[in-house]
């Protein structure tokens, strides 16, 4: 029975670690995919140009909001390997992140995403 316990915790840990850099990849892809956009847009519009609209037809967000869910992925995956951690709360993650305490916002997208598929329970956020 034991065995199989130690089979199943690390097999959960190797789910997470893969989804979290998973998540890590697809947040920069994202990123990248909507700096291309703009820049596409704004050599053919000119520096003046508001790309709002074509950021939002693409459907990722600000690049800098994607970056910043990147980094708070990349540490959550650091102290789940380091310290096998699978539940985290805002100021834990604000402290260790450079997302701070203005980050709120990219930490309850990060949240409700992670509760979404799973890895974390809900709760107060």
């Amino acid at each position: 029975m034991q065995k199989l316990l130690i089979k199943l915790l690390k097999a959960r840990h190797m789910y997470v670690v893969q989804t979290l850099i998973t998540l890590i990849q697809s947040e920069l892809k994202a990123a990248q995919q909507t700096e291309a956009i703009v820049e596409a847009v704004m050599a053919e519009h000119g520096d003046d140009y508001d790309p709002w609209t074509e950021i939002m037809e693409q459907g990722n967000g600000y690049p800098d909001d994607n970056y910043a869910n990147a980094g708070i992925y990349a540490w959550l995956l650091h102290d789940h390997i380091v310290n096998k951690t699978v539940e985290w709360d805002f100021d834990t993650v604000a402290n260790n992140t450079e997302m701070g305490t203005s980050g709120y916002d990219s930490w309850v997208d990060v949240h409700e995403h992670l509760v979404h598929i799973g890895l974390m329970s809900p709760r107060t956020v």
